[in-house]
């Protein structure tokens, strides 16, 4: 009888609400706020990869002809598509730091740790 009492006091607290500091509840919303911005940014990258890919494939003779008009047309669009790769690499870089800076673990800075060992 008495394993009962036990066995229905562990099933209330499991379902029971649980109090979520208000610290976990913001960073679940700035990572469920943050989302969108990844994918998108991700998504951008690697189409902009595929279109500097296939630009240096037509530059190459590798697709088409390998006229002069699929060089040139290679040349241009792996062009235009190195910028946007490379904003969007930097731009996911950002994410990954922020992301590592505001981890509980890792938010001290250098001088508040090496502060708190001297004391």
């Amino acid at each position: 009888m008495n394993t009962d009492k036990i066995y229905a006091e562990q099933l209330a607290n499991e379902y029971a609400p649980k109090d979520t500091s208000k610290v976990v509840a913001l960073c679940k919303l700035d990572a469920r706020d943050k989302l969108p911005a990844v994918i998108f940014t991700y998504t951008l990258s690697v189409i902009s990869a595929l279109v500097f890919g296939l630009g240096m494939c037509l530059a190459m003779g590798q697709i088409g002809a390998g006229t002069t008009g699929h060089f040139v047309l290679g040349i241009s669009s792996a062009c235009r598509a190195w910028p946007v790769w490379a904003s969007t690499i930097r731009s996911t870089s950002a994410f990954s730091k922020t992301a590592k800076r505001n981890t509980p673990l890792r938010s001290w800075s250098l001088s508040e740790r090496s502060a708190r060992s001297k004391l």
